[in-house]
């Protein structure tokens, strides 16, 4: 068992649009309620991710969605690689590694 008051918590981007990617290392705290915080930011952001006109043929309708869509990853908190990741998660790690 790790002891917890010799760790530090990890969040991580876990799960990807694209399976071959792998998890990435996001940020490190050493108060795990703030790192359950930044990750809860993160899945909120989430929910802000621009719609997606399925039913839409209008070209400029897509184009539009486009650049929302790139506004939205360029201001994801954790950076516009994570905003292609599905799940947040967090590791407990031993300080000293």
């Amino acid at each position: 068992m790790i002891d917890q008051a010799k760790t530090v918590s990890l969040v991580m981007a876990t799960t990807t649009v694209y399976e071959h990617n792998p998890a990435i290392p996001l940020r490190v705290f050493v108060d795990r309620t703030e790192a359950e915080q930044w990750r809860d930011t993160l899945i909120d952001y989430h929910l802000s991710r621009p719609e997606i006109p399925f039913s839409s043929d209008d070209k400029g309708e897509w184009q539009y969605y486009e650049a929302q869509l790139a506004e939205w990853r360029d201001g994801h908190p954790a950076g516009a690689t994570a905003s292609h990741y599905r799940q947040f998660s967090i590791y407990e790690i031993p300080q000293g590694l």
